[in-house]
């Protein structure tokens, strides 16, 4: 039994596998989230695709999910800065949520951990160099959603390992 006021671990597993479709302008990406261990947390498994396009000031974003009872649409737009010689993207995007009764707005961003590649090949000293081998594979990932009914807010903080291939 859980302590009063503690929250519940929920792990959950997400894959997504983006490719180019003309140039690296025009991108998309099929990919599966909220495979978990509670959907009472995590909700229903996310199977989705979707597109984006860079348009220069922002990338805008378009796809579609086969979430069971919740099949719809999102948009959505990122930019993506330098923040500390690592690169942040600021994202917010809206999905049809019930039954596409409602919308979902979040906003949030990516912040990626991993050391640049900018031909840094030189090893940072002390800090800098253990910092850069615990995040060489890490994004911090955050967002708050904000549903159309309702003021159910929420905040989740999340750190996504990647593989790349």
């Amino acid at each position: 039994m859980r302590p009063a006021g503690c929250a519940a671990r929920t792990f959950a597993f997400q894959g997504k596998y983006g490719f180019d479709l003309i140039g690296d302008a025009w991108r998309g990406v099929v990919g599966i989230a909220n495979v978990s261990n509670s959907r009472k947390h995590a909700g229903c498994v996310f199977p989705y695709v979707a597109t984006s396009y860079d348009i220069g000031v922002f990338k805008a974003h378009l796809g579609t999910t086969a979430q069971h009872d919740n099949e719809g649409v999102f948009v959505g737009i990122a930019r993506a800065v330098s923040f500390l010689g690592r690169n942040l993207q600021l994202k917010a995007d809206a999905i049809q949520i019930n039954d596409r009764d409602d919308i979902l707005y979040s906003a949030g961003f990516l912040c990626d951990l991993r050391p640049p590649k900018n031909g840094a090949d030189s090893p940072r000293g002390d800090l800098g160099g253990l910092w850069d081998v615990l995040t060489n594979d890490v994004i911090l990932e955050s967002w708050g959603p904000v549903p159309s009914y309702g003021n159910q807010q929420a905040l989740t903080v999340k750190l996504n390992y990647v593989i790349e291939f």
